[in-house]
């Protein structure tokens, strides 16, 4: 057969429950605490907080920063897939002589210049292809 319920041997309310009195004065609590935030006044003989911090740093993390550092960023952010070894340091480095009234091109030759500095690195093209070296295998 089935079991049937046990009855308690005293019966009280949850403990979680609380009496009107008990909400009344947290109710009460609150709305001190509200009036008294209303009636706040910042002190006027105190300096303003300095600046810096996370908020203030190179890259904010809400996406802020001049339009210059996000252009930057930007650039560093297309060049990484390009450039898995480099560090995102680095990569600022190579990005740190474009300016805003730069043109497309001006830019694409500040970073390839410094690029190359920081890595040197040649410029491109056929190994001795100037000078017939290795274009001369190719003669039937």
């Amino acid at each position: 057969m089935a079991d049937l319920p046990v009855p308690k041997a005293k019966y009280e309310f949850e403990p979680g429950l609380q009496s009107v009195d008990t909400v009344e004065q947290d109710l009460i609590n609150q709305y001190k605490q509200l009036d008294e935030l209303d009636k706040f006044e910042p002190p006027v003989d105190r300096k303003a907080n300095a600046e810096g911090g996370i908020m203030n740093s190179r890259i904010a993390l809400n996406g802020g920063g001049s339009p210059l550092q996000k252009l930057k960023q930007e650039i560093v952010d297309s060049m990484k897939p390009y450039a898995p070894g480099i560090s995102e340091n680095k990569l600022q480095a190579i990005v740190k002589d474009i300016t805003l009234d730069m043109s497309p091109e001006e830019a694409q030759a500040s970073a390839v210049s410094n690029f190359q500095k920081m890595f040197g690195m040649a410029t491109g093209g056929r190994v001795r292809a100037a000078s017939g070296g290795l274009a001369d295998i190719l003669k039937v």
